[in-house]
């Protein structure tokens, strides 16, 4: 089973940078993430080394599920909002 750091994310405001790092351990690194549910907030992007960043472009509450994929197919999924 995988834990993800952090548990929760910092809300970011619109027009100013935003850059969080999302990591997972429980399993055998490296990990690659991605977003496999709902949509991230415009603006934002997520890279498969789990930094999520950019300038948000809308107010709102976006939730989504990044999921981090190692070994031969083994994932682990943490929801966000």
């Amino acid at each position: 089973t995988l834990s993800f750091s952090p548990s929760s994310l910092p809300g970011g405001t619109v027009g100013l940078g935003y850059s969080q790092t999302i990591s997972a351990n429980g399993g055998t690194a490296p990990y690659t993430y991605a977003v496999t549910t709902g949509s991230l907030p415009p603006g934002l992007t997520l890279l498969s080394d789990g930094t999520l960043s950019g300038v948000p472009t809308t107010n709102g509450s976006f939730s989504f599920t990044v999921t981090a994929s190692y070994g031969f197919g083994c994932t682990g999924n943490k929801a966000y909002s």
